[in-house]
């Protein structure tokens, strides 16, 4: 199954005929993935692709990056985080494919554990997305 991903939030908006607070939306999940999906595309060289991974028993990973040097696992997760989770999926992945690095772009936690950074949106700038 696809994800579909808009260019244009604002549009996005006017479909969903909601333009409240990301905080009291129900789909504010959705709506970050997509807004992380948009920085992450305008950050990767033209040639990089973006996957979208799911397993036959619903595990998923939001985004498998490959910018031809090396893949890259992330994951997107609205909620504030306080500490460090979220991670089993993407050590799972890595685990299977030959991953370089992994992230977990959140709201607020900037931290580094068992392989895995997490990094909050507003550093998404930051990222070595298309180094080798």
């Amino acid at each position: 199954m696809k994800k579909v991903y808009f260019t244009d939030l604002g549009i996005r908006n006017i479909i969903e005929g909601n333009f409240s607070n990301i905080e009291f939306r129900n789909d504010n999940g959705a709506l970050f993935e997509n807004f992380v999906f948009l920085e992450l595309r305008k950050r990767l060289v033209r040639t990089a692709e973006i996957f979208f991974y799911r397993t036959l028993d619903g595990k998923e990973v939001d985004f498998i990056i490959n910018n031809h040097k090396k893949l890259i696992s992330t994951e997107v997760k609205f909620m504030k985080m306080k500490k460090l989770g979220g991670m089993k999926r993407l050590l799972d992945f890595n685990e299977q494919e030959s991953v370089s690095c992994s992230f977990i772009i959140n709201r607020d936690l900037n931290t580094e554990t068992n392989s895995i950074r997490y990094v909050p949106a507003y550093m998404i700038s930051k990222l070595p997305l298309n180094e080798g």
